[in-house]
């Protein structure tokens, strides 16, 4: 009766998409899992019995030290959820989610974990598309509202520049060639001034055709040898399928708080 009962339970908890699993609460090696995990490691479940510590290897090295503080600090009686990333067989990153309860009566964690790489990829687009721009990867105009702000709220007494910049007459080069063509300039006069631009700048897309950059200074002597490279960006032609385009552009400079 207890081994039809075994196979009975085996049957069905085979038949669940998330994993079921449970662990050594001392060791944590692997004491049971379902066949779920092979659709997603790519290991089959008679690996990971075989090698009760290959869930381990599979954890992504910078999760590791989370994964472990989680089991450590996860109080008796207790039930938690966990996130973090695995290496599937073939190399590929895969986020997980795991609820786990440490059952102290038998020295065990036992979980259920769930793959929520496609979630995890569609929130993170959701949020760069909330502060960045999809043509040229850059921050948008609220991406750096926020930057400002912060910069007023958080750090008053620090000295900051932006420098405005404004593609002249771009509009024509959209009317008369269309907007494919602007945008593959776009993403070339974007490619220009990441080339000028440090790390600790932001440079970001403010509208159409309108670029601002910060400058973590307000030193005059600074900006005027920035905006010089601007201006020599622009001396080379933009071209776009074997079509030359000369463009020019127009800055604006406000230095805080001198200006402001």
């Amino acid at each position: 009766m207890l081994e039809s009962k075994s196979q009975e339970l085996e049957e069905i908890l085979g038949n669940i998409d998330q994993i079921i699993w449970y662990i050594d609460s001392k060791t944590l090696s692997l004491q049971y899992v379902n066949h779920a995990i092979g659709a997603v490691f790519g290991f089959t479940k008679e690996d990971f019995l075989a090698d009760p510590t290959l869930w381990q290897q599979r954890i992504h090295h910078d999760d590791r030290l989370l994964v472990r503080s989680f089991f450590e600090t996860l109080i008796p009686g207790a039930s938690q959820e966990i996130r973090f990333r695995i290496h599937r067989v073939n190399g590929e990153i895969c986020w997980l989610n795991s609820r786990v309860y440490h059952n102290e009566k038998l020295d065990l964690f036992v979980g259920i974990t769930s793959d929520i790489t496609q979630s995890k990829l569609q929130s993170e687009e959701i949020a760069f598309l909330a502060y960045y721009d999809p043509l040229t990867m850059l921050a948008n105009r609220s991406k750096l509202k926020l930057q400002v702000h912060s910069r007023l709220d958080h750090s008053p007494l620090v000295p900051f520049s932006l420098i405005y910049i404004d593609l002249d007459n771009f509009k024509n080069i959209n009317d008369t060639m269309g907007h494919e063509i602007g945008d593959q300039i776009l993403v070339e006069v974007t490619r220009r001034l990441r080339e000028i631009s440090h790390e600790d700048q932001l440079l970001s897309r403010f509208g159409g055709d309108e670029f601002v950059v910060i400058l973590n200074n307000s030193d005059s002597v600074y900006i005027s040898n920035f905006c010089t490279q601007i201006g020599q960006i622009f001396k080379a032609p933009f071209t776009i399928n074997d079509f030359p385009f000369f463009l020019s552009s127009s800055l604006g400079i406000s230095m805080y708080p001198e200006d402001a």
